[in-house]
């Protein structure tokens, strides 16, 4: 067959196709040939054939190729590159259209979208290549009473030509101020996400500009699409997880349960991959073990038949007697770290090495009451141990026989340690034991997960003389004021700094006491009338001593006043006003 005859046998094939569509119309010539085209399909809205229902002309190129046999999915084609350059010029596009032809009869269709974002990706990937007149190019297959119809592949075609036209087409890292990133498809039946698995796809970025500029983005195929779906999955009463992502690829689908349990559609299995935290992998251990136990699970209200897990009875109830232990550990580690009020949300296949080893050593020494021989923690004092994010705040003491124990430095310590305040040169007395907590800074309160500010607070318990300890109380509860400020979230520190400072104000009603009480509200809440009028009270009848500068300061913070402050801050000499400077209630007029 002579190369003139194969191509109007190419023509008369695409014309047919065309014929089945109303709202398509062939305009494509045979033998007197464009410079670059072979003519244009007209698209109509789909409500007639009038002028009135004209929507777009598509600009195509029709080719032919005599073949041996039809090869299955997608196939290539040469043109030259002279083409795609006129294509370019020409700013709306072109549909390359193939026909791979067995004879008359057997035949296959198949596209590809010359786009504006289609041709600069081709030019561009071949400027290398410039001795090459010609450029492969992938073409997808058209299928009949599908959604790759050419219906469809025509009214995309045209949606995406009208977008493209005369916008900047750019690299998503080239672009700042990305308002949104949308796409838009347009198929049969509702079969959007089989369109787009199958088809090609154009994005755009809606920028947050004025006139909310789009950009057309650099194309790329769609391999999966996800879909969070708000339903139950039970096994008999049980409910496990109340959502699931379902995921669509163009030959099956799958739901994924939880972090790595996996069912396939086509197979009717279900790949397990425990992952996550530990609360994570408990609810998927426990679906597990449940699952080959009963061999159905319900989905969204459907109930699914499984096959057996294991065959072998003995080999079944060996791995839910191992699962069963796995989850038991899990479940003991999960609690003690609610017991130690640690909120542990690490993903433990993203921790390292040493967190790994140190989530080992938690579970020894606070499950299974062990000190192994080799832990790095050799000395008696406090140390912490570090699984991810999370710092265990442990304290260390050697016993008689140099045995070392370790314990939750946030625990019950009173019958463990006693810590005496005591001066050089006086032997320390049970009347002058104190919290082993007031050591700690701003940054100890923060780090260490395992704060427990209730245990802190009845640490006080020990003290027998507030008034000789009251400066040690005092500069503790200032640093839980600065680790509030540096998180705010910390609720439970702003709260046991208000507790301590209430029960330095039972014992004396001093103006630091008072102003430390305001700064305290002042984090909470907008003071009251009565409140402000109790500091005005105080600021006009400040007895004038060493600190009469420092309390008028302060008072001025708590009152947003500005002048006043600066008039007492600038009246310290430059030491004082360092060391006033250190202090949490300057971080509320620095906050102004």
């Amino acid at each position: 067959m002579e190369n003139d005859q194969i191509e109007e046998l190419a023509v008369n094939i695409i014309e047919h196709e065309i014929l089945k569509y109303s709202d398509l119309k062939s305009n494509i010539t045979k033998g007197d040939k464009g410079i670059s085209w072979d003519g244009y399909i007209t698209v109509f809205d789909g409500k007639g054939r009038g002028k009135d229902n004209f929507e777009y002309k598509i600009d195509v190129q029709v080719k032919g190729r005599i073949v041996k046999k039809i090869q299955k999915g997608n196939t290539k084609f040469s043109i030259e590159k002279a083409h795609l350059i006129n294509y370019q010029k020409q700013n709306s596009g072109t549909l390359l259209l193939l026909v791979d032809i067995v004879d008359s009869l057997t035949y296959q269709i198949y596209y590809a979208n010359l786009l504006p974002v289609d041709l600069k990706q081709l030019i561009e990937s071949n400027k290398s290549k410039a001795k090459k007149p010609k450029v492969s190019i992938l073409l997808k297959p058209i299928k009949d009473s599908s959604v790759s119809s050419l219906k469809n592949i025509c009214r995309n075609f045209a949606l995406n030509s009208k977008r493209q036209m005369g916008i900047p087409i750019k690299d998503l890292s080239e672009l700042k101020n990305i308002d949104t990133i949308e796409f838009k498809v347009i198929s049969e039946n509702g079969k959007h996400f089989d369109y787009i698995l199958n088809n090609d796809v154009y994005t755009y970025a809606i920028l947050n500009d004025e006139l909310k500029t789009m950009v057309a983005l650099p194309k790329g195929d769609f391999v999966a699409i996800q879909n969070k779906i708000e339903k139950n999955i039970q096994i008999k009463e049980k409910i496990y997880y109340t959502s699931y992502m379902l995921t669509r690829q163009k030959d099956h689908e799958t739901i994924t349960m939880g972090k790595g349990i996996v069912f396939n559609f086509e197979s009717r299995k279900i790949n397990f991959s425990f992952q996550g935290t530990l609360q994570d992998r408990i609810t998927d251990m426990e679906f597990f073990i449940d699952l080959i136990k009963n061999k159905t699970v319900t989905i969204n209200g459907a109930t699914l038949n499984l096959p057996e897990y294991k065959k072998d009875i003995n080999e079944k109830n060996k791995l839910i007697e191992d699962y069963s232990k796995k989850v038991n550990d899990l479940k003991m580690l999960r609690d003690k770290f609610l017991e130690l009020k640690i909120d542990f949300k690490e993903d433990i296949d993203k921790l390292d090495k040493q967190s790994r080893n140190n989530l080992l050593l938690f579970k020894k020494i606070f499950c299974d009451s062990i000190v192994p021989t080799n832990i790095n923690i050799q000395q008696s004092g406090v140390h912490f141990i570090r699984i991810g994010n999370c710092y265990i705040a442990v304290l260390a003491q050697k016993n008689k026989n140099e045995e070392l124990k370790i314990y939750n430095y946030f625990g019950e310590l009173k019958d463990i340690i006693s810590v005496v305040i005591s001066k050089e040169g006086e032997k320390p007395s049970a009347e002058n034991r104190t919290s082993p907590y007031f050591v700690m800074s701003s940054e100890d309160i923060l780090k260490f997960s395992n704060f427990n500010s209730e245990v802190i607070f009845n640490s006080l318990n020990v003290i027998q003389n507030f008034e000789n300890q009251s400066d040690y109380i005092n500069a503790f509860m200032l640093e839980l004021l600065k680790a509030y400020d540096k998180d705010n979230k910390r609720k439970d520190i702003l709260d046991l700094a208000d507790k301590i400072n209430n029960l330095l104000m039972q014992n004396e009603i001093s103006i630091t006491n008072q102003l430390n009480k305001f700064q305290i509200i002042k984090r909470k809440r907008d003071f009251k009338p009565d409140e402000r009028n109790i500091l005005l009270d105080l600021r006009n009848n400040l007895e004038k001593n060493d600190y009469f500068n420092n309390n008028q300061c302060g008072i001025a913070i708590l009152l947003e006043n500005k002048n006043d402050y600066e008039f007492y801050h600038n009246a310290m000499d430059k030491e004082t006003q360092k060391e006033f400077d250190t202090y949490p209630i300057t971080n509320l007029i620095n906050k102004k």
